[in-house]
């Protein structure tokens, strides 16, 4: 199975969506994000807005945005305006993106519109241009966070394994996040750091619409086969209540025979962060033994991970955008050992190298990585996410 197939599917839409000619030199019809993605109140995000080429090459472009009052708009490189990602060229048919970092006030609940101010030269000649997007607000009107794993496993019997809990802030700030196991079922559990408890794998404090992970280590000895439901305890502060929470959260964990691995591999990196004075992390990828041999890619998103890509019966738990497309054609640019052969024992190593360039553009913003597992006649596992934050410190 070839990287192209393995991806068809989810990246069909996104690449159909940057390949549609335009048919005019106005720049209306050339703007293609007349709205954001869904931003939660509190919450401040990257986002991308899209251009399309004319018949006229474009020259000198930058962008700024003009948000309504309480709103923050920050730039990359702490700049005052903001210009295409390769360069402030758009030639005719050529697709491109400007970032902008947009900031929703906690107290936001509803949509709105923001103007678009471009300067720049069509064919040579000075143009200004103005346009709008609407930005797009959900409110938080249940729980201030969502669980994306309801279930883990088939775990070997026998064994110890570390397993990903995923969250999602739906709130804003929810801070000294943690997570413990109130009835195991019998199961052992130890925490990172032999503390009492899992906090989260980037800080200790959940944001509105941020990904994050608590670790916990599941010890199957004496276990017999069959599916258990765990109960777990999630406490913070802030949220919705602005006080002391907790929260009760079922996982269903499926505990195989001795020979059962997981469906989806493991992905860890040597770096939780990366700035300017190092700017490379080191992947391991863990698949297992039973998938000794086979090949495996890696890919990105700088979006997140949530809803994923469908890849046979599979998910691949990242967010389509420009970096997913670029670590899929191109994946040497920023990755070493993207694609590659498992060893004897179903792992691998690769490595990531950010530009150091480009960081003050992406600061704090953070990267996703996942990869699948392949042969010639299907995808045979689809792993968990890794996330790097990137600091312009």
């Amino acid at each position: 199975m070839s990287i192209r197939s393995i991806l068809a599917a989810g990246l069909a839409a996104a690449i159909v969506g940057l390949a549609a000619p335009a048919t005019t030199q106005n720049l209306t019809s050339s703007f293609k994000t007349k709205q954001t993605p869904t931003l939660l109140p509190g919450q401040s995000a990257w986002v991308h807005f899209f251009f399309e080429g004319a018949k006229d090459p474009i020259t000198d472009f930058k962008m700024s945005l003009v948000a309504p009052n309480g709103y923050t708009v920050d730039y990359p490189s702490a700049g005052t305006y903001t210009s295409f990602y390769r360069d402030s060229t758009l030639d005719p048919n050529e697709v491109d993106y400007a970032a902008v970092r947009i900031g929703v006030p906690a107290t936001e609940r509803q949509n709105q519109r923001a103007v678009v101010v471009v300067t720049c030269k069509v064919g040579g000649k000075p143009y200004l241009w103005f346009g709008s997007t609407l930005i797009k607000v959900k409110v938080n009107k249940g729980d201030d966070f969502a669980v994306l794993t309801t279930e883990v496993g088939p775990l070997a019997a026998d064994s110890d394994t570390w397993v990903h809990v995923d969250f999602q802030g739906l709130a804003p700030q929810l801070g000294d996040f943690q997570v413990r196991v109130t009835d195991a079922k019998g199961l052992g559990v130890t925490y990172p750091g032999s503390r009492n408890y899992s906090g989260l794998y980037g800080d200790s404090t959940l944001n509105a619409g941020e990904l994050d992970y608590s670790a916990l280590k599941l010890d199957t000895t004496g276990m017999p086969a069959g599916k258990y439901t765990i109960e777990l305890e999630v406490t913070y502060t802030g949220g919705a209540a602005l006080q002391s929470s907790m929260q009760p959260v079922q996982l269903a964990v499926e505990v195989g025979g001795r020979d059962a691995l997981s469906t989806s591999g493991a992905l860890w990196s040597d770096r939780q962060r990366l700035d300017r004075s190092d700017t490379r992390a080191t992947f391991v990828l863990d698949a297992g033994q039973a998938e000794a041999g086979r090949s495996y890619a890696l890919f990105g998103s700088m979006t997140g991970v949530a809803p994923g890509v469908r890849v046979g019966p599979h998910t691949l738990p990242l967010v389509v955008d420009g970096y997913t497309l670029l670590t899929a054609r191109m994946p040497a640019a920023v990755l070493r050992n993207a694609r590659g052969t498992l060893d004897a024992s179903g792992r691998a190593l690769a490595t990531f190298t950010l530009p150091p360039s480009v960081v003050a553009a992406l600061d704090r913003v953070t990267i996703y990585h996942a990869y699948v597992v392949f042969d010639t006649a299907s995808v045979s596992l689809a792993s968990d996410w890794a996330p790097l934050l990137v600091v312009d410190e």
